[in-house]
């Protein structure tokens, strides 16, 4: 199914340096999952009785969501941005030495909960290990990040690749949400010297991240739609939405967040104020975005099959673009009934996020052929066109499971023997959460397998290479 895919006009340099940030998504995506099995595990009645140290899961729970969300997600826009808009960046020291630093900040967050006493802070958006060794591995992966993106392309298609850009109408999507990163950067810091370091971990955290925290949600939405153009444009060789257009409309999405934003930056970030400006900035910026966005994509599908035009309905790109547009509708729905502190949320934002992830995932096994990896056999037959249907729906009943629970109470952030079963909805709400997470975590498992065999052949297929280059190098010699 993927061989039919036409390549996207990727320059040996944008490859060179799309592998690499491909490569760390995909690692920390690998490790964040080995986390999500302890999770879920956690969470299920009968296994849950057994585990006395609710302090372990919440280790886990840092580490995980960090790597799943922030390293996998922003690692995956990095090399989103250099095999979607043509640029001119070189092979050079500073260049390698910007993934250099990320990777090492990674280890470091992987490696910081062995330091004794480290508290696991579970803050909004940016949970932490609070010590320095973990805070030290996240400020260089962001700065890593940063310095990757601040490229030539970020704001213009450069003279040498403007005609290969032609009217991609998905690059400013990609552009906007490398922007919204790089704002995010700026509010972090901003409110890091705003914040009082003395007043409670579990406090000065969540204050720090906030703001930021809602803008890089904001980055990853942006991603997502243009994923969606992408992966219609996959299926049918045609945009759903004109360059034009969809510049106007990412235009308008980061207009409230020019107008806003450095308000806010003048409020305490500790103010309700400042809360509530971005919580309400987040909620009534994405909803009217994503769904304009969904609408073109509808009538142009529609449109489409009114002049019968026909496209593979049974394909890897309509598969991912159903089901993370029913991910995102379900997110929209549970969030509506968020009453209070309780498993109401958790379903929410995974349903959410877990319709970037489907979105992601689809896009991935496509970056595959760009970035020159040989796609294993297996991978050819209907599984990896069913894999975001299996992502999907175990994503969508690991929401449901959670909600159930949460409209009864159960209480959030709470694992092991620290978590309070109370009758019969618990169990169920809880049992079907376990019963989707598995579901989830199968569909992530065929996603790597293919990720992970694809990427094994193409670096042994280079270590081949290089010996070869260096023996003959010796004969020479």
């Amino acid at each position: 199914m993927l061989e039919d895919i036409k390549k996207i006009s990727v320059s040996e340099n944008d490859k060179y340096y799309a592998r690499k940030w491909f490569t760390l998504s995909v690692a920390s995506l690998v490790v964040a999952g080995l986390f999500s099995l302890f999770l879920t595990f956690s969470r299920i009645p009968f296994f849950s009785q057994f585990i006395s140290d609710p302090l372990f899961f919440k280790r886990a729970l840092v580490v995980h969501v960090d790597l799943a969300l922030i390293v996998w997600m922003f690692s995956f826009i990095a090399a989103a941005f250099y095999v979607l808009i043509p640029g001119d960046r070189e092979k050079n020291f500073f260049n390698n030495l910007y993934f250099g630093v990320s990777v090492s900040g990674v280890g470091l967050m992987v490696i910081s909960p062995i330091v004794s006493g480290s508290a696991p802070i579970l803050a909004n958006y940016v949970p932490v290990v609070d010590n320095s060794l973990f805070i030290a591995g996240l400020l260089m992966f962001a700065g890593g990040l940063l310095f990757t993106f601040l490229d030539s392309r970020l704001l213009w298609d450069s003279k040498k690749n403007s005609a290969d850009a032609g009217e991609k109408a998905y690059i400013p999507g990609i552009r906007v949400a490398v922007l919204l990163f790089i704002i995010a950067l700026e509010v972090f810091l901003v409110s890091y010297l705003n914040t009082d370091s003395s007043s409670d971990a579990k406090i000065y955290y969540e204050i720090l991240f906030w703001g930021g925290g809602h803008l890089l949600q904001m980055a990853s939405e942006m991603v997502k739609v243009s994923i969606w153009i992408f992966l219609l444009y996959v299926l049918t060789h045609k945009y759903a939405i004109k360059r034009h257009h969809f510049f106007i409309i990412s235009g308008l999405y980061l207009l409230p967040v020019f107008i806003f934003v450095p308000y806010a930056l003048t409020i305490n970030p500790a103010n309700n104020d400042y809360r509530n400006l971005f919580t309400n900035l987040m909620r009534w910026g994405i909803f009217p975005f994503v769904t304009a966005v969904f609408v073109f994509c509808v009538h142009f599908l529609y449109r489409l099959k009114k002049e019968k035009i026909s496209y593979k309905l049974n394909s890897l790109p309509y598969n991912a673009f159903i089901i993370s547009v029913i991910l995102t509708i379900t997110g929209y729905i549970l969030g509506a009934f968020i009453g209070g502190s309780n498993t109401m949320i958790p379903a929410h934002y995974h349903a959410s996020i877990g319709a970037v992830t489907v979105a992601f995932m689809a896009f991935a096994f496509i970056m595959l052929k760009f970035l020159d990896f040989p796609l294993p056999q297996f991978s050819k037959k209907k599984i990896v066109s069913y894999q975001p249907m299996i992502f999907g729906i175990g994503q969508i009943t690991f929401s449901i499971g959670f909600a159930i629970a949460g409209s009864y109470g159960m209480g959030r952030k709470v694992y092991g023997a620290e978590q309070q079963v109370r009758g019969f909805w618990d169990y169920l709400g809880l049992s079907i959460m376990g019963l989707g997470g598995f579901v989830a975590i199968i569909g992530g498992l065929i996603f790597l397998s293919v990720v992970l065999a694809a990427m094994w052949k193409k670096y042994t297929e280079l270590n081949a290479a290089v010996k070869i280059l260096n023996k003959e190098e010796s004969y020479g010699k």
